[in-house]
């Protein structure tokens, strides 16, 4: 077998350890209905250097689906659990549009692939005329305007949500839980005592940013050498890059703030919420600027997720 397709496999392989080990605690419904998607687009990874032969692979990846949704709907109704029976018809009909939608984009992979379609933003190669000379490609290069900031979003932004990734994804759910358990707790929407949807938003509150600046960091890491040979200081650019790490969690908190003058949430202190403000926004820009070693770090986001916990549960009398 070659190298690369060996290695495509062990990457395979690896992403799917990832999703089975971040999916443990999913309910059983999901699985049910998205795993045999998810197998079908897994097993393009496995499979990059087949794309020219587009039959072979569309069989292949549609045969797998279809093995994968079979064996998935006997199980199920050898068990027959008590949450299927009330919903036997509807269930068979998701586990159907699962496989179509799984069919659907192997389908138009496939033909994308076939057909040469590309991104219109990346430029084509230029194409060998019949004398065996290529044309000479024109290049013009932009100024990045303004530096920081572009080179934040070529050096941090793109590489989260590319290739193998899962930094933009794991940020983007860790914002909407918070922007969820502020509102809950702002409004008292869930039958939860206040202090504990207090603990639950600082909880996500600290973790967006520890998270996203832990990835900020190994991100960091990994580029000190190419970042050494550059005619530009780097400090600049990963103060900028550790300092985008706080706009999410800026965003949380002017949402919190938001609703705490709404109708929801009236009766609080407002000593004690000025406050809790302040001393999330401190223990936030601590976790990002204080060159804590990993035991520091873990006791600074504990002491910070209970902090936020004491001061927020005597908001309300």
């Amino acid at each position: 077998m070659h190298p690369y397709v060996r290695y495509r496999r062990h990457m395979a392989r690896h992403a799917l350890r990832q999703f089975v080990a971040s999916a443990v605690n999913s309910l059983e419904i999901a699985g049910l209905v998205f795993a045999p998607v998810l197998i079908g687009l897994l097993a393009f990874l496995a499979m990059p250097v087949m794309m020219a032969s587009a039959h072979v692979v569309a069989a292949r990846v549609i045969g797998w689906v279809a093995a994968a949704c079979g064996v998935s709907a006997a199980i199920w109704i050898y068990q027959w659990p008590a949450w299927l029976r009330p919903i036997p018809a509807r269930a068979l009909c998701a586990l159907a549009a699962s496989l179509a939608l799984g069919w659907l984009l192997a389908g138009t992979a496939v033909a994308a692939r076939r057909l040469g379609l590309r991104n219109r933003a990346i430029p084509r190669t230029a194409a060998i005329s019949r004398t065996g000379t290529a044309p000479a490609l024109a290049y013009r290069a932009r100024a990045l305007r303004p530096r920081h900031a572009a080179l934040w979003h070529r050096l941090f932004w793109l590489p989260f949500w590319r290739a193998d990734s899962q930094v933009g994804r794991q940020q983007c759910l860790l914002l909407l839980a918070s922007l969820a358990a502020a509102a809950a707790w702002m409004t008292h929407a869930l039958p939860l005592p206040r202090a504990a949807l207090g603990l639950l938003t600082s909880l996500a509150l600290v973790l967006l940013v520890d998270r996203g600046d832990k990835a900020v960091r190994e991100q960091a890491e990994a580029l000190a050498p190419m970042l050494a040979m550059w005619p530009l200081p780097p400090g600049p650019l990963l103060l900028a890059a550790r300092a985008f790490t706080l706009l999410p969690a800026a965003l949380v908190l002017c949402a919190l703030a938001g609703l705490l003058g709404g109708s929801g949430a009236a009766g609080f202190r407002p000593g004690l919420a000025a406050a809790w403000f302040a001393t999330a926004a401190l223990a936030l820009s601590a976790t990002v600027a204080l060159p804590a070693p990993p035991r520091g770090r873990v006791v600074l986001v504990l002491l910070s997720i209970l902090l936020l916990t004491a001061i927020g549960s005597e908001l309300w009398p």
